[in-house]
């Protein structure tokens, strides 16, 4: 049996929309965000899925989760 990953596997055999797939799998892959370790979130992504507006996920997430702590502010240029 060939060795792929989850990415791979869910493109070839789910009818999950192709692109939502890269775009969840990418939250985590890009490489400005590997520093931040185990886990990132680009809320343009979550935001564009979720067609929501980003100052609305910004903020549910600033009054949910303490900062530093479960969450952490990047200023993307």
């Amino acid at each position: 049996m060939e060795n792929i990953t989850l990415e791979e596997f869910l493109i070839k055999n789910t009818d999950i929309n192709k692109a939502f797939i890269c775009d969840f799998f990418c939250i985590q892959k890009d490489e400005q965000y590997n520093k931040y370790k185990p886990f990132t979130i680009d809320l343009d992504i979550i935001n564009y899925w979720l067609n929501s507006r980003k100052g609305v996920l910004k903020s549910t997430l600033k009054n949910t989760y303490i900062e530093n702590i479960d969450y952490i502010l990047l200023q993307v240029n």
